[in-house]
């Protein structure tokens, strides 16, 4: 037999079923007996007055736990401090109205064939839902789904676990939801445990309304067999998404993915995603791909660590990242460690800010750019480890400002292998426009170039090292380049030191400060041009070539060798104090339509063919070398 009331009342005996049905009152109803194991508690076509439904003992159904079923309204919370056993949900609220949410207590177990908390089919869901007990679901722990408005007013929403939830599908899992308020917060004693996904949001029209900012939070433990944070399809997200100093997720699919959301951020509530804990994804450690608007930043705090087999943070056709007032802008201070790039932009409208590295990256590709618009600079003021180019722009990407390597930034790109093929420490290719020049105060350490530029049409802002380079500065196929090159630290190559080849314009000169040093191993300490036969690779080279330092070139090679150009305007110029070796001719012009400028030496030329050689198209007049060459 089935208890029918009267209501309300504290129920302390036994029933198979408890049936709440075409009645008002106020007061609410407890359970402190044991209600099964029939139909568990059903409520339909009711109104609680005042008060709600908490259960302190023990709910066995053979259907549905709890029940609150259309044209029901329940004026207070559901709590569940005891246990609750259920072949299908283990509270369930389709139709209902529930003004003060749900809470499972500290005590509360929820053990559920199908999912744990359901709330379906609803006009409006006032509260929240609280979990400080455990939830053993088949499928998902908290499912949300076809929910006109879940929460209220300017505070009243969200979902908060504290305890443990396993689940056989999502976690937490909301789908078709049209205003959620508040947020989602797993807490430091939280655990997830879900086949797949840790957090779903699907289908959510706008996500954190009211006065409090939503977002997502986890400052415990998410383990999930899918993503461990997806968005998809959401219209606006308020908010950000952040893996606290404690928070860890482990994920068989993207750590944290963001995928297909109009605006994530919104006016002046910052957005953003920020790592200050653990992520370790089978995919991407962080992952946003078809956002139109992104307000705030990337972080990967000085705590946080990424570990991914795919890219460490992936932005992927986005409008407009980090739009406004709010600054954007990605930066890594902690640790990445990924399959593919470190961090890797592809096909973004506008990228306001910079990609700032502080802390570790190692990957295939510390940083890759590709066919995105980026504001700011790309700067390593940390570490980079990469078994290509440490930092890369590809593929019709524009650079506003430049690439900087600060004074504490490494950049090491080598093979995994001896038989494996490193790119360049910085390489710059395939692009349209790259603007802000690149800078070097650090260490670059590479395989095959220190600084590449490949296939570039107009290069701007000219390249400067003032720390080290283990590899060469190479330039070919360039329409436009301007802002010279400048050393004032050590390039230490095994090849050439500085090498440009099939150069249309080439603006600014090169220099060599008086503590630069230029040691070119089996090469031209500097060559314009090629020495393979064809005319004019360098179309036009203007600002000359000026020596205060030391250039040495390679057993067999020159200390500067200019081959193969139209015109060559500036000069060459050896100053005082300056010191050039070769192991053939010290300076030697060749093949070169057009000279002007003259070469001066005030300083010492060492050589084991000639001082200076002039072999030209055309007989142009070279000033007198003066200083002393051998």
């Amino acid at each position: 037999m089935e208890f029918t009331g009267p209501y309300p009342t504290k129920f302390s005996g036994h029933t198979n079923a408890m049936l709440i049905s075409a009645t008002a009152f106020s007061g609410g109803v407890t359970n402190a007996g044991t209600i099964g194991p029939g139909g568990g508690v059903i409520i339909t076509s009711s109104t609680f007055l005042t008060g709600g439904f908490v259960n302190t003992n023990l709910i066995s159904g053979t259907a549905n736990g709890i029940s609150v079923l259309s044209d029901s309204t329940i004026a207070g919370a559901i709590v569940d401090s005891g246990t609750i056993r259920a072949t299908k949900d283990g509270i369930l609220v389709s139709g209902g109205v529930v003004s003060s949410g749900i809470q499972v207590g500290s005590q509360g177990k929820i053990s559920a064939g199908s999912s744990g908390i359901v709330v379906e089919n609803t006009i409006t869901f006032a509260g929240g839902i609280n979990n400080a007990g455990s939830i053993f679901a088949c499928r998902a722990g908290i499912d949300l789904s076809t929910v006109a408005v879940f929460g209220g007013g300017s505070t009243s929403g969200g979902i908060t676990n504290r305890g443990t939830i396993s689940a056989g599908h999502a976690g937490i899992d909301l789908t078709s939801v049209g205003t959620f308020f508040g947020g989602i917060v797993n807490s430091g004693t939280g655990k997830i445990v879900a086949s797949d996904g840790g957090i779903d949001v699907t289908a959510v029209t706008v996500f954190g309304a009211g006065s409090t900012a939503g977002g997502i939070t986890n400052i415990g433990t998410i383990s999930a067999g899918h993503a461990g944070i997806d968005l998809t399809s959401v219209g606006t997200f308020l908010g950000s998404i952040v893996n606290s100093s404690t928070g860890k997720i482990f994920a068989k699919d993207g750590g944290i993915d963001v995928t297909t959301v109009t605006a994530f951020g919104a006016g002046s509530i910052a957005g953003g995603i920020t790592n200050a804990g653990t992520i370790s994804a089978g995919h991407a450690g962080i992952d946003l791909t078809s956002v139109g608007t992104f307000l705030g930043s990337i972080v990967n705090s000085g705590t946080g660590k990424i570990f991914a087999s795919d890219g460490g943070i992936d932005v992927s056709t986005v409008a407009v990242f980090g739009a406004g007032s709010i600054a954007g802008g990605i930066t890594n201070a902690g640790t990445i460690s990924a399959g593919h790039a470190g961090v890797e932009l592809t096909s973004v409208g506008t990228f306001l800010g910079s990609v700032l590295n502080v802390g570790t990256t190692v990957a295939e590709t510390g940083f890759t750019i590709l066919d995105s618009t980026i504001q700011g600079a790309l700067v390593d003021s940390g570490t980079i480890r990469a078994a290509s180019a440490g930092i890369e722009v590809n593929s019709a990407a524009v650079i506003v400002g430049g690439i900087q390597v600060s004074s504490k930034g490494k950049i090491i790109a080598l093979p995994l292998t001896s038989s494996g093929t490193g790119v360049a420490g910085i390489a710059v290719r395939n692009t349209t426009s790259f603007g802000g020049g690149i800078t070097n105060s650090g260490t670059i350490s590479a395989h095959a170039a220190a600084i590449l530029a490949f296939n570039v049409s107009t290069f701007a802002g000219g390249i400067t090292n003032s720390g080290t380079l283990g590899e060469s500065v190479v330039l070919v196929q360039l329409s436009s380049f301007t802002g010279g090159i400048g050393n004032s630290g050590k390039i230490n190559s095994p090849f050439a030191g500085i090498r440009l080849n099939s150069v249309g314009t080439f603006a600014g000169g090169i220099s060599n400060s008086k503590v630069g040093t230029i040691i070119a191993k089996s090469g031209d300490g500097i060559v314009v041009g090629t020495t393979s036969g064809t005319p004019a690779t360098v179309s036009s080279f203007t600002g000359g070539i000026t020596n205060s330092g030391t250039i040495s070139g390679g057993h067999s090679n020159a200390g500067v060798f200019v081959d193969n150009a139209s015109l060559f305007a500036g000069g060459i110029v050896n100053n005082s104090g300056g010191r050039i070796a070769a192991g053939s001719n010290g300076i030697q012009i060749k093949l070169v339509t057009t000279f002007t400028g003259g070469i001066s030496n005030s300083g010492t030329i060492t050589a084991k063919s000639h001082g200076i050689v002039g072999q030209q198209r055309r007989d142009v007049r070279i000033g007198w070398p003066g200083g002393r060459h051998y």
